[in-house]
């Protein structure tokens, strides 16, 4: 909205929260946004009205939108878009009804089908570089994680190795199967990675110079 405006995790704030798009954060998963006493009155001109106070600090005012998407989601309608349309799509679509599809980049093997979905999502664990919960579902289907898709993240079912794709522009999604599952996303970042490869790397040049050195100092 303007160059204040701050995005943490599941935190929003603004200088201009009559112009924010409230629906649009709780489709990302935005649940308080924080605001000072002097911004009440432009709250209060949004067009979007879900929300309530629940907390305050000092001079701030933290506000809980109604119903935020949540972390972890299971979905069955799905609609793909190119890299180029898909945020206008989302952006355009009914608030209520987005949220219960899922807006993919590249096409996928998967059929809709006009049996109801039934779900359950339990024992979420979030430690570290790590998530992990206990999902089941009546169907084939997706599971959107509301964490952004960025390199370095893996995710696995039944410690399985599945694709990760690109889902609501920013966020992750895989393909789950009927039935119960284990899922798992865990993220190495490629920093990590490069900096072990040259650590193994210079550990085993050392041991080289060192034993060729040896070896000289011996024979002289």
């Amino acid at each position: 909205v303007d160059k204040y405006t701050c995005w943490h995790g599941q935190i929003v704030c603004s200088e201009r929260p009559d112009l924010v798009n409230l629906s649009l954060l709780e489709f990302v998963g935005v649940k308080h946004i924080v605001l000072d006493i002097s911004q009440i009155p432009l709250l209060l001109k949004n067009s979007y009205t879900d929300f309530k106070e629940v907390g305050r600090y000092l001079n701030f005012i933290i506000y809980e939108l109604g119903k935020p998407l949540s972390f972890l989601k299971i979905l069955d309608k799905v609609e793909i878009h190119s890299e180029d349309t898909v945020l206008s799509e989302i952006i355009n679509f009914n608030s209520e009804e987005r949220k219960e599809k899922l807006f993919l980049e590249k096409p996928v093997e998967y059929k809709e089908t006009e049996e109801k979905l039934s779900y359950t999502i339990k024992n979420i664990n979030w430690k570290n570089n790590s998530i992990t919960a206990d999902i089941e579902t009546n169907k084939n289907a997706f599971l959107l994680l509301n964490s952004q898709f960025y390199p370095g993240w893996e995710a696995y079912i039944n410690n399985s190795p599945v694709t990760i794709l690109r889902a609501n522009y920013l966020f992750q999604a895989i393909q789950v199967p009927a039935g119960i599952h284990k899922i798992s996303f865990r993220y190495i970042p490629y920093s990590l990675l490069f900096g072990i490869a040259f650590s193994v790397v210079g550990i085993m040049i050392l041991i080289f110079l060192y034993k060729f050195f040896s070896y000289r100092s011996m024979k002289f």
